[in-house]
């Protein structure tokens, strides 16, 4: 685990967001913990209680090699699941994804401008910390980075209201 006392751990990858020239532990201060895996399936689990809840949803097949296919279809029918479990006063956007494939390590992505899949990491984490959590929402706000998966599709357009945005953090 990363401890308490973490602010923020980065990883710094190029433009096309490979995980060529990354640094896994910068900013990060790691705690060995020991902790029991178990499988949920079949078991009553909820958000409220647990963190996260299995929940049964067909979807259409999906390319995640190809990331259009990603941002048209599995976005959307992600973002209408969380829609549907929490209800429509919950804004819920789907902003970003990582293909990570041990064997397919590497191989660019369709669609994606140069991206490639990636290694898996090889540890469980959060993507976001108590302090870069509301950092990346606040990006959320502006027009996407250069490198931002759906800078193509919104240009300058922030995937957020700004105003919106302001009155969460």
């Amino acid at each position: 685990y990363v401890s308490r006392n973490t602010k923020a751990a980065h990883v710094r990858r190029n433009v096309a967001g490979d995980d060529d020239e990354t640094e896994f532990n910068e900013g990060a201060n790691w705690v060995a913990t020991e902790v029991s895996v178990q499988n949920a399936r079949g078991q009553s689990k909820t958000l409220e209680r647990h963190g996260f809840e299995l929940v049964t949803e067909p979807i259409f097949p999906i390319d995640f090699l190809n990331t259009e296919d990603v941002i048209e279809n599995y976005y959307p029918t992600c973002e209408s699941l969380l829609k549907k479990h929490f209800g429509d006063g919950v804004i819920v956007k789907a902003f970003d994804h990582n293909i990570r494939i041990n064997s397919a390590s590497g191989n660019p992505l369709k669609g994606a401008g140069g991206a490639k899949t990636q290694t898996p990491l090889g540890i469980v984490h959060g993507d976001y910390t108590m302090e870069s959590g509301p950092k990346r929402l606040s990006d959320l706000g502006k027009p996407p980075k250069a490198n931002d998966v759906l800078k193509q599709r919104l240009g300058e357009t922030p995937l957020l209201d700004p105003d919106t945005v302001e009155a969460a953090l």
